[in-house]
């Protein structure tokens, strides 16, 4: 289970829908139309190439950030494949990285990079979905994706990133980079959220359609609920707006939390969360104090 497959049990649906959703007017204006057919894996590219440059943008506040996604995905390969595709892997990897800390030093995006990125799209993808046919992870893979995929995978990058607003990204204190919530996270069966910054938690959508889905609101909800359950990286952070930064428009719209509903609401539904979720795995229950809180 996941925290997208549970938020869409009809269940959890129907106590989420108790909240009105919001029908912001923003300007639907595209501003990096796509040009790749790769979808999953340019936005996912995206999100990386996203939390590379908040970090960059923002040296000289305190950054809390989690092992990338994708390194996880080369430890499940190495179950798999054999040594030589590994090997393969585990160089590009280390090329990744090697781009990585480049950008953080001079802040300036180039093909290598997007590559870079792409490269651990495709590792993240395959945690999160487990599904070998679906990128055929061999080293051939990787290989013939630099020159199948990455023509206009790399271009679609480039403009996603030539229009991000830098201000928008600027911390006054603190900084989340794929930000997780604890036990809350491992009793789900996993979550994290994209970022937060200061008090904002930031979902990355890389949508041509600006319009705040059902979907959205309810994954924006989910962590939210997530955090009061757990808190974020097993800290007391409080999270007081939530936000959807829309990729391809360059806006970043986000709510207060306490125009979404009510504390008590809020408690509602995490005490909620917590009977729902309490006892679904065998050898994971949540912890006395997390249903006690009040």
């Amino acid at each position: 289970m996941s925290l997208l497959s549970f938020l869409n049990e009809q269940e959890v649906r129907d106590k989420l829908n108790e909240i009105s959703n919001p029908n912001p007017k923003l300007n639907d204006l595209i501003k990096a139309t796509s040009l790749s057919k790769n979808y999953g894996i340019v936005g996912t590219a995206f999100d990386y190439l996203l939390r590379f440059n908040v970090e960059f943008l923002n040296k000289n506040v305190e950054i809390k950030k989690n092992e990338w996604v994708a390194e996880n995905g080369l430890a499940l390969l190495r179950k798999k494949h054999n040594q030589d595709t590994i090997s393969a892997l585990e160089v590009d990897l280390s090329k990744t990285k090697e781009s990585y800390s480049r950008f953080l030093t001079l802040g300036a995006i180039d093909a290598e990079l997007c590559e870079a990125v792409i490269f651990l799209s495709k590792l993240d993808i395959y945690v999160r979905s487990r599904y070998d046919s679906f990128l055929n992870y061999t080293n051939e893979f990787f290989q013939m994706s630099k020159k199948i995929l990455e023509k206009f995978d790399i271009e679609d990058l480039k403009n996603l990133y030539n229009i991000i607003e830098p201000e928008i990204f600027k911390a006054k204190n603190i900084v989340f980079l794929n930000p997780t919530f604890g036990e809350a996270s491992k009793m789900i069966g996993g979550a994290d959220a994209d970022l937060i910054i200061d008090s904002v938690l930031i979902d990355i959508k890389v949508t041509k359609e600006l319009k705040l889905k059902r979907a959205y609101f309810n994954q924006l909800i989910g962590y939210y609920v997530l955090s009061m359950i757990g808190g974020i990286n097993d800290m007391d952070h409080k999270i007081e707006h939530l936000g959807i930064y829309f990729a391809r428009h360059g806006v970043l719209w986000k709510i207060p939390t306490s125009e979404i509903a009510s504390h008590d609401k809020f408690i509602e539904l995490r005490d909620f969360f917590v009977k729902s979720l309490n006892g679904r795995y065998n050898h994971l229950r949540v912890p006395k104090k997390y249903i006690t809180i009040k």
